[in-house]
């Protein structure tokens, strides 16, 4: 019976490698196939109910990193419809009781952080803003996290200072302002890189138009020449 069970999640790891191999070498169809292979090997436990908890928790958690690496090769993509699938692939699993919460806190934040850099490219900031507090509550000091939520707060508070309205809603119509700032904010951020699961660099309002340089003095009108004292000049001369 564990004879199965041992092919699949040998299966699943070396599809899982194959994929870190393909996406390191920037080869990003393959890696998503190779990615989506192993989490399908690893899902061949999830019905094995013979096996103990701890062994079936171990398909679980590659489902999940196969799960969260495809969706780092949808954000390198730009695919951002992939990346929210992959993500929430993950969010619906759910592991074995008697597995340590650790892995599966990273795991989850990891997905919800993927999933909100995908929903803030489609300019859904009030989706992606919801994600990241939920992500944030799994891990306060991952940096990555607190940066994205900094820079959706800045850009709604641009928003609102350019009369753009509050709450920093996706693009529906009558949002004033927004769409520009939604604009900067999905500028801000990168898709992930290498096996980090996203970057951003800082967002700031764009500076005020520079004044308009005030006109030079004229110049005074030069001096008539005294006459009194040309001619004195002269004599002298």
């Amino acid at each position: 019976g564990r004879a199965a069970a041992d092919a699949a999640l040998s299966d699943a790891t070396s599809f899982k490698t194959a994929g870190s191999v393909a996406l390191r070498k920037g080869k990003l169809e393959v890696a998503a196939t190779q990615y989506m292979e192993g989490r399908t090997c690893a899902a061949k436990l999830a019905p094995m109910w013979y096996l103990n908890g701890r062994f079936a928790a171990r398909g679980v958690a590659l489902q999940v990193a196969c799960l969260n690496n495809a969706a780092i090769v949808h954000l390198k993509a730009k695919d951002w419809e992939k990346a929210i699938d992959a993500s929430e692939r993950v969010l619906d699993l759910r592991t074995a009781a008697d597995v340590s919460g650790k892995a599966e806190v990273l795991g989850r934040a990891k997905a919800l952080f993927r999933r909100a850099v995908a929903e803030a490219k489609l300019g859904r900031l009030a989706a992606a803003k919801e994600g990241l507090l939920e992500a944030h509550a799994l891990l306060p000091d991952d940096s990555e996290v607190t940066g994205m939520l900094r820079v959706l707060h800045h850009a709604e508070q641009h928003r609102q200072a350019r009369g753009g309205g509050g709450g920093g809603g996706d693009d529906d119509e009558g949002d004033g302002g927004a769409r520009v700032d939604d604009a900067g904010v999905r500028a801000a951020l990168d898709p992930s890189v290498g096996s980090q699961p996203g970057t951003f660099r800082k967002y700031a309002p764009p500076p005020p138009p520079t004044p308009a340089a005030a006109p030079e003095a004229a110049a005074p009108p030069p001096k008539a020449a005294d006459p009194v004292a040309a001619g004195a000049a002269t004599a002298a001369a």
